[in-house]
């Protein structure tokens, strides 16, 4: 993953969200909080493939590090707030992720990362801003409504529930 950024509510992540910055409080997937690389991650781990690197900014690189150990990440941002960082040169920022990303390969060859996965059941928790927006996600297929703002899907696969 290149560019990344925090999920939504981490207060130093510049671009900080999940999904929706007009729309999504957050997610959480069993019990846990998430954010969009945890969601790449999980899905691309069910179909076998894990996530060696990640760069972006500094938020997003210790998100991924505490979900997955020995990822290699390379934060080439430092989030301040949501709308201001402290960024490296795009010419030095390529240098890094270029070798950030050599090393990432190095190392997996040597020492595979494995494919993330959590145990199932999935529960997947989703907590929109405006009532509107729940109404709307309780009527898909498998929603359950939990209060006025917060939908729950629920299933063995993640894939079909990950990105609801």
């Amino acid at each position: 993953m290149i560019g990344q950024h925090a999920m939504a509510g981490v207060a130093t992540s510049n671009q900080n969200h999940t999904q929706s910055s007009r729309t999504i409080d957050y997610y959480k997937l069993n019990g846990q909080l998430i954010g969009e690389i945890a969601q790449f991650a999980l899905y691309h781990g069910d179909l076998g493939l894990p996530l060696i690197f990640l760069s972006g900014e500094e938020d997003a690189c210790k998100e991924a590090e505490g979900l997955i150990p020995g990822i290699t990440t390379v934060p080439v941002k430092k989030g301040l707030s949501r709308h201001s960082a402290i960024s490296l040169s795009a010419v030095e920022s390529r240098r890094q992720i270029q070798e950030g990303i050599k090393k990432a390969v190095e190392q997996h060859r040597r020492d595979p990362i494995p494919p993330l996965i959590w145990d199932k059941p999935y529960i997947l928790e989703k907590r929109f801003f405006f009532t509107n927006n729940a109404d709307d996600a309780s009527t898909q297929p498998g929603a359950k409504r939990v209060n006025d703002q917060t939908v729950r899907y629920r299933g063995n696969q993640i894939r079909g529930v990950i990105y609801r």
